[in-house]
């Protein structure tokens, strides 16, 4: 969504779920993106809830510094599964 179009709707969004969106957004863009690997994300609260074809089903606490830093956090993770170099 372009920035002029954000703040018109900046009424209608929910910090916390923006929030949870970007992380999930965040392990989407570091795999690469696309519909060619069976892969899902789900944060919430304190979680990130995560599957992927090669690694099956995760879940691993997240903490403020997380949210804060969803880039890092999703290539953190991902290396630790083995997803990324």
């Amino acid at each position: 969504m372009p920035r002029a179009d954000a703040a018109k709707y900046a009424s209608a969004f929910d910090a916390v779920t923006s929030r949870n969106v970007a992380v999930e957004r965040a392990f989407q863009l570091a795999l690469g993106g696309g519909c060619h690997t069976a892969f899902g994300a789900h944060a919430t609260g304190d979680m990130v809830y995560f599957f992927h074809e090669q690694v099956g089903v995760h879940r691993r606490p997240l903490s403020g510094g997380d949210f804060a830093d969803p880039t890092g956090t999703a290539r953190r993770i991902l290396q630790r599964l083995g997803l990324l170099p």
